[in-house]
């Protein structure tokens, strides 16, 4: 497991140098930074490119979801049930996992907004939420497919399958349709 982190890293820190590099902000040999690199961009590249390498690695690893499997999840600020609670979360509501820790994971909801639940509350069932009022539903990952329903904001869809800038959603209903990705989040 160490080894293929490793192996992430190191592609990452790759792609960070040649994407500064493409940029300008550094000269192919590391060695020198050119003058027209702000003072800022350069202390930054100096002190914090460690920093800006663990942030970027994140990018190589795939973003993972699951959702609420309890009638009610509450949302804590901290890995213990003796910290502050922050919100309640139902049955199906999709999050995005930061990290897991013994018994514990930290989640971003649709929002952006942070906080910590219990393992045994989440599910593997793969949940998304329609972000844009009023989003198509097409019966094929086409938008001259026929129109098999309309979800509104804030509806939870049960994710089926991701098809080049489509995703295969299943309605609470029943009915079953493919929505552009930009429409949904949770994908």
């Amino acid at each position: 497991m160490e080894l293929l982190a490793w192996r992430v890293n190191a592609q990452a820190f790759a792609r960070t140098v040649y994407c500064i590099e493409r940029l300008g902000a550094i000269s192919p040999s590391p060695s020198r930074i050119q003058t027209r690199v702000p003072d800022v961009t350069r202390a930054l590249l100096r002190g914090g490119f460690l920093g800006g390498l663990l942030l970027c690695s994140g990018a190589a690893v795939a973003q993972d979801f699951r959702s609420v499997a309890d009638a009610a999840a509450i949302l804590y600020d901290a890995p213990s049930t003796k910290a502050q609670k922050l919100f309640v979360l139902s049955r199906d509501y999709p999050v995005e996992i930061v990290v897991k820790l013994e018994g514990w994971t930290k989640v971003r909801d649709d929002t952006g907004e942070f906080a910590w639940i219990e393992n045994h509350q989440l599910s593997e069932r793969r949940m998304v939420l329609v972000k844009s009022s009023g989003a198509e539903a097409r019966h094929s990952a086409s938008d001259a497919a026929a129109l098999a329903f309309t979800a509104e904001k804030g509806v939870v869809l049960e994710f089926l399958q991701l098809s080049a800038g489509w995703v295969k959603v299943r309605h609470p209903d029943g009915a079953v349709g493919f929505i552009k990705v930009s429409q949904l989040w949770g994908v």
